[in-house]
């Protein structure tokens, strides 16, 4: 499954995403889900016996989740200069990434 609540808010997309995974774990099936809500890998760290966080880095699956967000912004400032947005506008956006890190 991949973004299972798309354009919801981010505290109802995560709370969704859980409850859906939890109710089909109940089940026995075994599903793979990709996510950008870092609150839904929460799964992983909390239950760990029914659920565990992958990430890709440089094309290699790795353990845990993705903690570099640094790759993301890079490829959205790129976007949004392929659209025309201005330099400083996504200057100020990759600044603001920077903190976040």
């Amino acid at each position: 499954m991949d973004e299972i609540a798309p354009g919801t808010v981010q505290q109802v997309r995560e709370d969704f995403e859980s409850v859906v995974m939890q109710a089909l774990d109940q089940t026995g099936v075994l599903s793979m889900t990709a996510t950008h809500n870092f609150g839904t890998t929460k799964l992983g760290e909390q239950s760990s016996g029914s659920f565990f966080n992958l990430h890709v880095s440089h094309y290699r699956l790795l353990p845990g989740r993705n903690t570099d967000l640094g790759p993301m912004y890079e490829g959205a400032a790129k976007a949004l200069v392929d659209v025309g947005i201005p330099k400083s506008v996504v200057q100020q956006f990759l600044e603001r990434g920077a903190r976040r890190r």
